[in-house]
């Protein structure tokens, strides 16, 4: 039960665990008889923001000293992003609302060199095709599978916790079912306001 509302509000915060490389396991009972033990309690958690500013961070556990636990040791980009860049989905192009949409952000006058009015144009239509991105197929289905996803890659896992494809696969599923989480929780509060 206490598990359940732990990963509930891990969920409902937008959290997701950070890429781990190195050894697995992240606790010790320090033991050294034949009920020595070792688990994988410890994690880094971060959010949609962190991972689109830091793509390549990742961490490892290191050998732990005076505790049960491994310290973990983040390792971050060596740059950092500054804004987002543009980004276009062909099946866009495919609603009706497409061509009226653009046409009417692209004839408004921004005052500039031609490359800051192209610039300005773009940063007009990014909230535009983010909303239709957002409104884009049966969110509860899509919920639904990718929760079905996120099950058989832990299930995996739980078979050969060494197998860094199976990690690689749980961690992407993480991502895409937090994701997919909540935009069905966003889409179902501006529901609740109309």
């Amino acid at each position: 039960m206490a598990t359940e509302e732990f990963n509930a509000g891990i969920l409902e915060a937008g959290l997701i665990s950070l890429p781990m490389q190195g050894e697995w396991f992240t606790w010790h009972n320090c033991s050294t008889s034949v009920r020595s033990l070792w688990k994988r309690l410890d994690r880094i958690l971060i959010n949609d923001r962190w991972l689109a500013r830091f793509p390549n961070s990742f961490y490892h556990s290191l050998t732990p000293r005076t505790s049960d636990h491994s310290p973990l040791f983040l390792h971050g980009d060596t740059h950092q992003h500054n804004g987002g860049m543009f980004r276009f989905d062909n099946y866009l192009a495919l609603s009706t609302e497409f061509i009226p949409t653009v046409q009417n952000i692209w004839y408004h006058d921004v005052v500039g060199v031609p490359m800051y009015t192209v610039t300005g144009k773009l940063k007009a239509l990014k909230p535009v095709f983010r909303l239709q991105r957002r409104n884009k197929g049966d969110l509860t289905l899509n919920v639904q599978l990718a929760k079905g996803f996120l099950d058989e890659a832990q299930h995996l896992v739980s078979f050969d916790r060494q197998n860094e494809l199976y990690l690689l696969l749980e961690h992407c599923c993480q991502i895409v079912y937090a994701k997919v989480a909540k935009l069905e929780q966003i889409m179902l509060q501006q529901r609740a306001k109309m």
